[in-house]
């Protein structure tokens, strides 16, 4: 869904019209693609039916694991979106 994440960095421009289930959605296939294992089983119900993340996901990868398997721009990417979301909580 948004696999732009893998091929530029974001922009405020970008993200000023997501809602907090969008940049959720976006972060989330981000830490999907480092393989991470969901413990929330609605999220990881979402993306087991994806082969790609099928493919992936390694049993207990962590948030922190999983991001270690991201690229440098994937990396920026996820903190820019979680800044995004935990601005709009505050």
């Amino acid at each position: 869904m948004f696999s732009e994440t893998r091929t530029r960095r974001l922009t405020a421009a970008d993200v000023g019209g997501w809602d907090a289930d969008k940049l959720r959605y976006g972060i989330n296939e981000i830490y999907a693609r480092g393989g991470y294992d969901f413990a929330t089983p609605e999220i990881k119900d979402i993306f087991m039916r994806l082969s790609w993340y099928y493919d992936r996901v390694v049993i207990g990868r962590s948030q922190d694991e999983a991001a270690r398997h991201l690229s440098p721009l994937e990396n920026a990417n996820l903190e820019f979106l979680q800044r995004i979301r935990q601005a709009r909580v505050h």
